[in-house]
């Protein structure tokens, strides 16, 4: 199935599923709220920390705020840590490829390796502090905005304590430090600001504010280019987006795959919609092999304090138990694996009906049993 598909003939633009959207060719959903907040903080030289599960719109939101922030008159850069870093062995290497990314989107005359071995200082944050305060400076004195996506990759590695250590200690510093005032960093990824500093003796990272990015909403975006798109051969692209947001309840990602197949597979009515659905999301083990599925599985199997009482508190939400939002790191995981969110009363549900399909009970008994039983739950399922 290719990632892209003509939106209709009414617009230039193209539906796009995965990856990063560019707002100037794919179509795009402008989350006006978020996006205004996002840019206004930014803007005012705010740190900002966009936190949420995968494939809701994070690197989509940064190229549209980043454009706007260009547009502002403000520099920006932007960096795919996992991309464009890698996990490189050493901490040297990771500050040298990072500085390096960032010089060379400012377009700086710097010869990074031989910058780095003659900067001042003898650490690593000293050599990255002294890049910032100075060298990003010596062509123009117009503020930056750094861009940094994927920021979960950085949980893996030994070295990266330092980092956030150092650009905390920018934004607290910048009293003292007049370049401090115009460098601003916007963090983005699936992860928690505790996560970032794993040493238990360093204080976290604790300056910028989060936020966490919600599904589309009818009453609050405007969804009439997806409606404009399903309407294609003179089909009713309203009532045909009605039966798609039933099914992903809004989900960035799960509500763009079903307009693709709505369009791909010649989907013309609601009910259509719902045989479709109903029928591709019949269990774990009928998409395990899709990597929209898998990673919440893999998520939940990697990344959890205490996997037994996460999972055992999603079970009570599956069921319908009437439990209140909060700040306990089972209702955290959960919100950050993508699996659960808050209904118009503040209580916790699963976030769709597409994952109330596929996380069932079923998968989760098999879950809390292993991996191996996960396996043969999916090939029993599958076969």
């Amino acid at each position: 199935m290719s990632d892209q598909t003509r939106a209709g003939p009414s617009t230039q633009r193209w539906l796009q599923v995965s990856g990063q959207l560019d707002p100037r060719k794919h179509l795009y959903i402008v989350r006006t709220d978020i996006e205004d907040q996002v840019f206004e903080l930014l803007r005012q030289a705010e740190y900002c920390n966009i936190f949420s599960s995968r494939q809701v719109g994070k690197s989509s939101l940064m190229n549209s705020v980043g454009l706007r922030l260009q547009e502002a008159g403000v520099r920006v850069v932007a960096v795919d840590i996992a991309g464009n870093l890698g996990t490189q062995p050493t901490a040297a290497e990771w500050y040298q490829g990072l500085v390096g990314r960032i010089a060379r989107q400012l377009q700086l005359d710097l010869d990074i390796r031989a910058w780095w071995s003659q900067a001042m200082g003898i650490t690593a944050n000293e050599k990255l502090t002294d890049f910032f305060g100075v060298e990003v400076f010596r062509r123009s004195d117009t503020p930056v905005v750094i861009f940094l996506d994927d920021i979960e990759v950085t949980l893996g590695l030994d070295y990266t304590d330092d980092f956030f250590t150092a650009i905390r200690a920018m934004y607290n510093q910048r009293a003292m430090v007049a370049n401090n005032e115009k460098v601003t960093f916007c963090l983005i990824g699936v992860a928690t600001p505790n996560e970032l500093i794993k040493r238990r003796r360093t204080t976290a990272y604790n300056v910028g504010k989060t936020i966490a990015l919600h599904d589309f909403d009818r009453d609050r975006d405007d969804l009439s280019p997806l409606a404009q798109a399903l309407s294609a051969g003179g089909r009713d692209g309203k009532a045909l987006l009605d039966a798609i947001l039933g099914w992903s309840g809004g989900h960035p990602f799960l509500t763009l795959q079903l307009c693709q197949d709505c369009l791909q597979r010649d989907l013309d009515s609601p009910e259509a919609i719902d045989r479709f659905a109903d029928g591709h999301f019949n269990g774990y083990g009928k998409v395990s092999a899709e990597e929209h599925f898998q990673w919440i599985t893999d998520f939940l199997d990697q990344r959890l304090t205490d996997q037994g009482r996460t999972l055992k508190l999603y079970q009570r939400i599956l069921a319908g138990r009437k439990i209140a939002n909060g700040p306990s790191h089972q209702i955290i995981e959960l919100k950050l694996a993508g699996l659960i969110g808050r209904d118009d009363q503040g209580r916790l549900v699963v976030r769709n009906r597409i994952y109330r399909k596929i996380f069932d009970a079923d998968w989760c008994k098999t879950l809390r049993n292993g991996s191996k039983k996960t396996w043969t739950y999916i090939l029993r399922c599958v076969l």
